[in-house]
């Protein structure tokens, strides 16, 4: 016979038949109060829409952080690092934030013209942008990959190799050469008329990974001597 389930207990209801209830099978427990809600991120347990609220502040803080510090570690040219940081504050002038500014009056995208320009357009969604993503992220790992959230996306990207690429070697450098590439052909298209396609960015942007990866191992090469000559100095 089925019910609602409000009078269920599940401590004390009989469940394994000869076993008798749940409640007898664990040593030194007590039952004070009947089964209730409560919130475990609350110092009194008590769930109520404040503590909801004050943990969202707190992931969001926590994604935010996240996001700068991983930005910070990032081996790659300062401008990328730079273009970056604009694009995790969402301050990159796109045409829907060039139309709120009234410097236009058209907010579709430069690249594709079929929707409007947003960040997650530009570098996700528009037609060239996916299809660059489309030979670099996993199959199974596309979806996720173009509707999660902005700053959980640079997160991830920039800090987790294995998640998304299908090749993760220095993926970190190759996320933002491709990002920045992106909008360096958006550019083109806009100011150039040049028509230009998927192909040219992909080979660009692994050019470039190459470039900052040497960099950034001579660099690391460089400041290891400096300590083994500060050493024998001393």
């Amino acid at each position: 016979m089925w019910g609602n389930g409000l009078k269920v207990d599940f401590w004390r209801d009989v469940w394994l038949g000869d076993f008798g209830p749940f409640v007898h099978s664990i040593t030194g427990l007590t039952l004070v109060l009947s089964d209730q809600f409560t919130s475990k991120w609350s110092e009194n347990r008590h769930f109520s829409v404040r503590s909801a609220y004050a943990l969202g502040d707190v992931q969001t803080q926590n994604v935010t952080d996240n996001v700068w510090i991983a930005i910070s570690k990032f081996k790659g040219t300062p401008r990328i690092k730079t273009f970056l940081w604009l694009l995790a504050r969402g301050t990159i002038l796109t045409n829907l934030e060039r139309v709120r500014r009234y410097i236009v009056v058209d907010n579709r995208c430069g690249v594709c013209g079929d929707i409007a320009e947003s960040i997650d357009t530009l570098f996700r969604w528009c037609s060239i942008a996916a299809t660059v993503w489309i030979s670099l992220v996993k199959p199974y790992k596309f979806d996720e990959f173009i509707h999660m959230d902005r700053l959980v996306w640079l997160q991830v990207n920039l800090t987790r190799p294995y998640y998304f690429a299908r090749d993760p070697d220095h993926w970190d450098m190759l996320f933002g050469a491709v990002i920045w590439k992106l909008w360096l052909n958006r550019k083109q298209l806009i100011f150039e008329s040049c028509n230009t396609d998927s192909r040219p960015i992909i080979d660009l942007s692994r050019l470039l990974r190459d470039d900052m990866a040497r960099v950034a191992a001579s660099a690391t090469t460089i400041h290891s001597h400096v300590l083994v000559d500060t050493h024998g100095a001393q």
